[in-house]
């Protein structure tokens, strides 16, 4: 059985990339799946449950909002929010979390989602733009800045 990550980019409403074949209730990976075929595979019982799990929830979330990506931008009003004056000096790093990223790791968990944090989460923010944590010396921060609706 193969999993496939959804993105919630910002302009793809459709979250096209498929969740694998978790609608069905009560979904369950063979316990051979669970071996040692794949180098790096996780083969962990509660996490491939878990995954299962989450692929459920995240069904359930776009049936109820339309899409994923729609739920999750609505948190920054469909804007990119861009790391604060502090990201001038060469010493800057951005944050492993954020007030934000607890707003919606608490919101995913009350939702039922499981193995998942605000550090998760705010590396998927990363990931797919809804902050930009590039530094304002860096090329791609302007990039990005201009690209971005305020």
């Amino acid at each position: 059985m193969m999993v496939f990550v959804s993105f919630a980019a910002k302009n793809n409403e459709k979250d096209t990339l498929p969740i694998f074949r978790a609608e069905r209730p009560g979904a369950r990976v063979p316990r051979q799946g669970v071996g040692n075929a794949v180098p790096g595979m996780i083969r962990s019982r509660r996490k491939i449950d878990a995954i299962i799990h989450d692929a459920q929830r995240f069904i359930a979330l776009r049936r109820e909002c339309g899409t994923f990506s729609k739920w999750l931008w609505a948190f920054t009003d469909g804007k990119t929010l861009h790391n604060p004056d502090n990201a001038k000096s060469d010493d800057w790093t951005a944050p492993a979390r954020t007030e934000l990223s607890d707003r919606i790791a608490d919101e995913l968990k009350s939702r039922g989602f499981k193995f998942l944090g605000s550090v998760t989460v705010y590396a998927f923010m990363q990931s797919v733009g809804l902050v930009n944590d590039h530094a304002r010396f860096c090329f791609r921060y302007k990039e990005l800045r201009n690209d971005s609706p305020q």
